[in-house]
């Protein structure tokens, strides 16, 4: 069936998640032309379902006829951790590429591996929440600034009845999961490329100590991950007008550095930084000892000798 031959995308009427709301909001933007019919009427989604895409209602996965329904019996499970799909889950697993590909316009060499990435982070969080299934390191999906309770907090008050105010409310909690999604896959697209500039840079490097970007970017993911970057310890990148001498974390996503800058820097800016380092150009050396910055190339290149033999 043709894109246009969809006329109908159909999820349970009521209290909605995050689930279904992240599902309406990939498939209302491939189907624009597709009405939302939110209902529990089983007679009524049969008489939809030759022109319909049904999800997270219906009591029956089968892509074939279009239909993505998790609850029944022996729904589908994730291969690679056992945990089971949600209706958003299901949609990306058949739509998310497209999605990718027609609404963000990403190639196929970049948009493959960021449709993938997302599934495995992003999706599978929705799956495990909506699934009661949290795995370890999930647990922070329960917590009330997390998206699953962020777009629970769109529903209507529990004693305002009123059917229009709901589909508002729906609507609403469609769009903040586009926007929410929309960040996260070109903040996924922009991490595939830098992590490709940082494995160059690890490549190219004369002293295994350090490396030195083009430009400020996430970093320790791919130093972490090489092979042969154990020796890492500094960062030299340009921002705007200044340039940054920046440690590399001993564990990625935490505190603590595999060599801190020297400790008599600590908290210095301008002049007095200047004289304890002798870098007339030296600007801020940050209390935690992770960041300092210089004026010029030839300053933060300064500084780094200084920290290298710290």
């Amino acid at each position: 069936m043709s894109d246009l031959h969809i006329k109908h995308l159909v999820t349970h009427s009521g209290a909605f998640h995050a689930d279904e709301v992240c599902a309406t909001a990939i498939l209302s933007v491939l189907y624009p032309q597709a009405e939302i019919v939110r209902t529990r009427d089983a007679a009524l989604i049969e008489e939809l379902a030759p022109s319909a895409i049904i999800f997270d209602v219906g009591d029956v996965f089968d892509h074939a006829q279009r239909r993505y329904d998790h609850h029944q019996q022996g729904g589908p499970l994730r291969e690679e951790c056992g945990v089971p799909y949600s209706s958003f889950g299901l949609i990306w697993w058949h739509y998310g590429w497209d999605y990718v590909r027609k609404h963000l316009g990403m190639s196929a060499l970049l948009g493959a591996p960021v449709a993938h990435k997302f599934d495995l982070g992003f999706v599978r969080d929705i799956d495990a929440v909506d699934n009661g299934a949290l795995q370890d390191g999930q647990e922070a999906l329960l917590h009330p600034g997390a998206l699953p309770a962020l777009i629970v907090d769109q529903r209507p008050a529990f004693d305002n009845d009123d059917p229009e105010v709901e589909e508002q409310c729906f609507r609403n909690a469609v769009a903040l999961a586009r926007t929410v999604i929309d960040a996260k896959l070109r903040k996924i697209e922009a991490g595939e490329r830098s992590d490709g500039i940082v494995r160059s840079a690890l490549r190219e490097r004369s002293d295994p100590r350090y490396i030195e970007l083009p430009r400020g970017m996430a970093y320790d993911g791919p130093i972490h991950e090489a092979r042969s970057s154990d020796d890492v310890l500094f960062v030299v990148n340009p921002s705007r007008d200044e340039w940054q001498l920046n440690i590399v974390a001993e564990t990625p996503g935490q505190y603590g550095a595999r060599k801190d800058l020297p400790a008599a820097w600590a908290g210095l800016r301008g002049k007095d930084l200047a004289e304890k380092t002798g870098v007339a150009d030296a600007v801020f050396c940050h209390k935690a000892r992770f960041i300092a910055i210089a004026k010029t190339r030839e300053g933060i290149m300064a500084l780094l000798a200084q920290a290298l033999a710290d």
